[in-house]
């Protein structure tokens, strides 16, 4: 059963390897990605049997606007 969960920087390797087949995707390092996720306000991953297999940033101004980004899942 898929399970949704709020990403941490901790998933930062398992999200890069889940975006790694995007050409989009292609220059971003895991460190990087750790990064992004400690100051992004929502990111969230669905799981599958424990791998991370589709996952989503949101940037918001908590009052008026909020853009999904990165929207990925498993190739």
């Amino acid at each position: 059963m898929s399970e949704i969960r709020d990403l941490t920087p901790d998933d930062a390797e398992a999200l890069t390897a889940l975006y790694e087949g995007y050409e989009w995707w292609a220059d971003r390092e895991s460190g990087d990605v750790r990064a992004a996720l400690s100051e992004t306000d929502v990111a969230v991953g669905v799981e599958d049997a424990g791998e991370l297999v589709a996952a989503a940033r949101v940037m918001t101004d908590h009052t008026y606007y909020a853009i999904v980004f990165d929207v990925a899942r498993n190739l």
